[in-house]
Order: structure tokens, then C-alpha cells, then sequence
């Protein structure tokens, strides 16, 4: 089996999940997901979260460090088989990693798992309909040929002094540059936003000629319904980065930030796929 150690928001789960899952693969083996980092206690530096993993419809083998399956991973997988991710950057070597083996990082790149990416697609399809609230807004979605999703992420971006630090919020100037290009390639495109401060998002994109503000209150619900839009516009987020990764299809303009990260000791030369756009 291939161990995945899951932390952070969903976007980053999801992409330690399809990592795991890419080098199980390669040796026709489960992946088993370690959540015990959901129970430690950390600083205020560190956004608290909760595994999301649930919402899609993969069957999951999880175990957390109370339980047997813990106790026997320490066994069949010590220390010394415990891939530490060194760079953010792809690095092929993963897939070629024996069995048995941990995998700690977060891997932000469809590299790993592109060989596998109808897999991956059918691994993160949802676990339960949507609510009704939500099903109206994904219909109006899908009979809008000309949606465009557009994410803002600001919360933790700006309120935490060492997560601002690290990833920094975008600047309008991204965004009303994005939305001139997606003007420049779409016929009258329609922008669904969503963001974790849609009041901030309704004072401030006025620059928007035609926009509708996501109604939804939980995560999983704004990429459900960014995966219907046709073109995406997203932030320096692994949520949105899945929210269009999961849509992909013929003639879809994808637009990411140039600049993933504010500190520039990370290296996020991957992140964005090379049929995206960045600006």
C-alpha cells in the first residue's frame, strides 16, 4: 500500500490524494490516508481545518495515529520509507518510489497524476447530491454558455500575519486584467464569483460588467459550482486550481497568477498547467 499523509483545506487534500493514488497505481496497490495531522494543535500561524475528503464518492481507507491501522503502517512503512517532499516543484522520482512507501508533502502539480487523470476526475465526482439551493445555482450554471468562475481568496490570505507572509492576497490588478483577456477571448462572458468575502468581492470587482455572486456557505458547494462554469479565473488557491482542473474541456481559457506566492522561497514553477494562462 502507498500512505498519504492529508493536511491542510480540501484543495490540498485533494492534491496529496491523486499523488498517492498516481504511485499506487504504478504498483496496483491501495492508497490509505493518514489524517492524524487534523489531531495535533498548532500555533496561530497555522490555519485550523478539517479532512473534507468525504464529499467525493473514492472509497477511503483512513486511519488516524489512535487506531491499529496507524500502529501497523509504523511497521510495514518506518521512518526510513517516508518520502519528505523537498520542493513544490515536480520531481519525478516520486513515481518511482517503492511500496510501502509514506508520502509527506503537498505535491501542487497534475504532473503526478496526469497519466491517470480520467481517474482521477472519476475519484473526485461527489459523494451525495447537492442541496436544493445548490442544484439551482449549478443549473443556472450549466445553461450559461458564456460562465466564467472567478475566485477570490482573502480570510486566512489577510487576517493571518504568517499565511499573508507566505501566500499574500491578489490584487485587483490581477483580477480586472484577468477579466479584460477572458472580454478579449469570450462574447459577452457572465462572471460567477466566489470567494470566502463575497461583501468585499460585491464592493469592490465593479469592474465586472455582468456578475452573479455564489450564494453558498460551504466549500465543497463553490467548487461543485465552479466546475460547471466554462472558463475559469482563479486565485492563488488549490480550490480553485481544482475547480477548473475538474472542468477541463476543449477551448476552456484557464487564467492563474503569475505569482502564486509572495515569499519567494517557494518554488510554485508547476503549479499552473502549461495550457493555462498566467498573467
Amino acid at each position: 500500500m502507498i500512505v498519504t499523509k492529508i493536511s491542510g483545506g480540501l484543495g490540498n487534500q485533494m492534491f496529496q490524494y491523486a499523488a498517492g493514488r498516481a504511485l499506487a497505481e504504478k504498483h496496483g496497490v491501495e492508497t490509505q490516508l493518514d489524517l492524524s495531522w487534523y489531531e495535533k494543535e498548532y500555533g496561530a500561524e497555522t490555519t485550523r481545518r478539517t479532512c473534507e475528503l468525504d464529499v467525493f464518492s473514492f472509497e477511503k481507507h483512513l486511519y488516524n495515529s489512535n487506531t491499529l491501522m496507524r500502529r501497523m503502517i509504523r511497521t510495514i512503512a518506518p521512518d526510513k520509507r517516508t518520502y519528505h517532499e523537498k520542493s513544490l516543484a515536480y520531481n519525478p522520482d516520486l513515481l518511482h518510489l517503492p511500496d510501502k512507501t509514506v508520502l509527506d508533502g503537498y505535491f501542487p502539480t497534475e504532473r503526478y497524476f496526469e497519466d491517470i487523470a480520467e481517474t482521477i476526475r472519476k475519484d473526485f465526482s461527489w459523494a451525495k447530491k447537492a442541496t436544493k439551493p445548490v442544484l439551482r445555482f449549478v443549473d443556472q450554471i450549466k445553461q450559461d454558455s458564456h460562465a466564467v468562475s472567478i475566485h477570490v481568496r482573502r480570510s486566512d490570505y489577510i487576517k493571518n500575519a504568517s499565511v499573508n507572509q507566505v501566500h499574500g492576497a491578489l490584487t485587483l490588478d490581477y483580477y480586472r486584467r484577468a477579466a479584460q483577456h477572458i472580454g478579449r477571448k469570450v462574447k459577452q462572458p457572465h462572471f460567477y464569483v466566489f470567494s470566502d468575502d463575497i461583501d468585499w468581492c460585491r464592493e469592490h470587482l465593479t469592474f465586472l460588467k455582468q456578475a452573479t455572486f455564489s450564494p453558498n456557505t460551504q466549500g465543497a458547494d463553490d467548487m461543485r459550482s465552479m466546475q460547471e462554469c466554462r472558463h475559469h479565473i482563479i486565485a492563488n488557491s488549490t480550490f480553485s486550481w481544482w475547480g477548473a482542473w475538474l472542468a477541463e474541456q476543449p477551448g476552456q481559457v484557464v487564467i492563474g497568477p503569475q505569482q502564486w506566492f509572495a515569499s519567494s522561497d517557494l518554488d510554485s514553477r508547476d503549479i499552473i498547467p502549461s495550457r493555462w494562462l498566467s498573467i
